[in-house]
């Protein structure tokens, strides 16, 4: 029989790394404050379940649970499987001080899901930790602007429209950077930030 010769892509290194600190993650101590209380949003309000790790096979089993069963990740939707790492990274891994780097958060989320998402990073934020994201989501940054807004009006009527001091971001505390291809690379833009517009969102409706 013929068998004809097939190429296998290569993960690439971030991917590797990822799929590596998944599967070397041990079950600790769940962060404390704040931390935990983004971990509660997440899993309430974007997951609607628990997300976790067995690790009492050879390798961890990252799951997930509700009110109707336990399925492993390959059984649950991808906006599940895509939210998972960063509920796992956030009980085991990420503590104030550090770096969280999430490529496009916004994938597979519906556009509610991502503003929860934003609500949850701006959380993270207030609790110490640095954040560096890159997104395509226009609905995404829109909703960062709204947490920056937030800044501008008393905390009653914050708390009247459903947000907490602990979503409220600064401007002073931000960067914002667009990367604009060419035919010699791409450059990149360090976009002004304002307390009464936010992020600027022109080039998301620009057509060129």
């Amino acid at each position: 029989a013929w068998v004809e010769p097939m190429e296998v892509p290569r993960l690439t290194g971030v991917v590797t790394d990822l799929i590596q600190a998944l599967l070397l993650l041990t079950p600790t101590e769940p962060p404390k404050g704040d931390l935990t209380k983004v971990v509660a949003y997440l899993e309430g309000e974007v997951t609607r379940g628990t997300v976790d790790m067995d690790a009492r096979v050879e390798y961890p089993e990252i799951y997930y649970e509700n009110a109707s069963g336990r399925y492993s990740l390959h059984q649950v939707s991808s906006m599940v499987s895509g939210i998972a790492p960063i509920v796992l990274f956030l009980k085991y891994v990420v503590r104030p001080g550090h770096l969280f780097i999430i490529e496009e958060p916004e994938s597979h989320l519906d556009v509610d899901n991502q503003r929860k998402l934003a609500r949850a990073l701006a959380s993270i934020v207030k609790a110490g930790v640095k954040v560096l994201i890159t997104t395509h989501s226009d609905y995404f940054v829109n909703q960062l602007n709204k947490l920056l807004l937030l800044s501008q009006i008393s905390s009653r009527r914050r708390a009247a429209r459903g947000y907490s001091a602990s979503e409220v971001l600064d401007p002073k505390d931000m960067g914002a950077y667009l990367f604009c291809p060419g035919d010699h690379g791409s450059s990149v833009e360090d976009l002004k930030i304002t307390p009464d517009l936010g992020i600027p969102t022109t080039m998301f409706t620009d057509a060129h």
